[in-house]
């Protein structure tokens, strides 16, 4: 029971690393798009 607690949390943990991961990504690349529409 606690293991599984355990790795729900880790779960979380990880959807969390790579959801803001790809938040990063994604506003590097907006911004890159408003600066080639811009030039």
């Amino acid at each position: 029971m606690l293991l599984v607690y355990l790795y729900n949390i880790y779960r979380c943990y990880c959807y969390r690393c790579i959801g803001f991961w790809i938040y990063q990504v994604g506003v590097k690349y907006i911004l890159l798009q408003i600066s080639i529409t811009n030039n």
